[in-house]
């Protein structure tokens, strides 16, 4: 499946670059990331994009093999396991009745890039 990786990048950029993470270890009490999250998940609902949303994480905290650098922001630097971590950890929060998906058993993503294709803006 492709999918536009601006709208993407948007959303996950507002956990890796929010304020929880520009004040340092963002993930020594990952429930701080709990406000960023629900912002996060209120502007894809608001976008129609939650669906979406839910399945590129799960995508990417099942196979994050070289596909997270897009995501990481530019606060603190975050490890492949960090993201991953907080991928699985905004997934479950989100959406606590949906299963995550096993390595393999993810949908494939196949991330594309025009331009103008970040959510809410013209």
């Amino acid at each position: 499946m492709k999918v536009e990786l601006a709208p993407i990048r948007h959303y996950l950029r507002m956990l890796t670059e929010s304020r929880v993470a520009a004040q340092g270890d963002p993930m020594e009490n990952v429930s701080d990331m709990d406000e960023p999250i629900d912002e996060m998940a209120a502007s894809a609902q608001a976008n129609g994009d939650d669906d979406l949303l839910r399945l590129v994480i799960d995508a990417l905290a099942a196979d994050p093999d070289g596909r997270l650098d897009p995501f990481r922001g530019s606060y603190y630097g975050w490890s492949d396991a960090e993201l991953v971590d907080l991928l699985v950890y905004a997934h479950d929060r989100i959406w606590p009745d949906y299963l995550r998906s096993l390595p393999g058993d993810e949908a494939e993503i196949e991330f594309v890039e025009t331009p103008a294709a970040v959510p809410g803006r013209g």
